[in-house]
């Protein structure tokens, strides 16, 4: 099952979205896009202003950033633009990989401010200037759960011509028979106890995080309660999570 699309793919996608239209979702903050940053690069904790240095992570990109690309992708341009904001989403694991580089801190989502970091000596050959990462179009990506939130929103749709879903097994007709709450409880299982290790409760969300998600997808209060509960893993219970 892919867990994650390339804008620059979503053509070939059970999705009825290109890429313009996920970075226009993105530029609205409506749909999470996310960008690998493959150099090191120096991030500030906006809450802590502790400072890390990384490589090889995956960043949430602002809607601002998304704008100028949008911006430049609507003159015909597809340059680079700094990365100087983002969002780290610690929540997520392999095949991803997102990971936490800041000790100490278990947010879920952790904001960042990125930095060049210019040595004192800049000649010196064992200090090399760390510039701010720069990103573009074809470096964007957006997770199919948060596709399929969408779905389940009525924001987007399948293709007419999809025969499955990615996210689950059952038939599209089947699926899209679900009525929209047990869907939204679907993706809320994938995405919060999905990925959680029982043996390590760091992976393992906080209910009020479920309840808080759930809400933000049309539950009430009570049913959004209920509903974190129903998805809870027995595992879960049986270790009093």
């Amino acid at each position: 099952m892919r867990e994650y699309y390339y804008l620059t793919g979503l053509k070939d996608s059970p999705y009825d979205l290109t890429m313009a239209d996920a970075l226009h979702l993105g530029a609205c903050c409506t749909l999470n896009v996310y960008a690998f940053i493959e150099q090191v690069a120096l991030m500030e904790s906006r809450d802590t202003g502790t400072r890390v240095k990384q490589a090889g992570m995956y960043l949430r990109i602002l809607g601002e950033t998304l704008t100028t690309i949008e911006k430049g992708l609507s003159k015909g341009r597809q340059q680079e633009v700094f990365v100087r904001r983002a969002i780290l989403d610690t929540r997520h694991k392999a095949p991803i990989g997102f990971g936490n580089p800041f000790a100490g801190e278990r947010r879920e989502s952790i904001a960042v401010d990125l930095y060049e970091d210019v040595p004192e000596y800049r000649f010196h050959l064992l200090h090399e200037v760390i510039p701010v990462p720069q990103i573009g179009p074809e470096d964007l990506l957006c997770l199919v759960d948060d596709l399929e939130s969408l779905v389940n929103q009525g924001l987007i749709k399948r293709r007419a011509d999809d025969t499955g879903t990615a996210a689950s097994d059952q038939p599209a007709a089947e699926h899209q028979d679900y009525p929209p709450q047990l869907r939204a409880l679907m993706v809320a299982w994938r995405t919060h106890w999905g990925n959680a290790d029982p043996d390590d409760r760091t992976t393992c969300p906080k209910k009020s995080d479920v309840v808080d998600w759930l809400i933000e997808r049309g539950f009430s209060a009570k049913n959004a309660d209920a509903g974190a509960t129903i998805i809870k893993p027995q595992w879960a219970r049986d270790k009093g999570l």
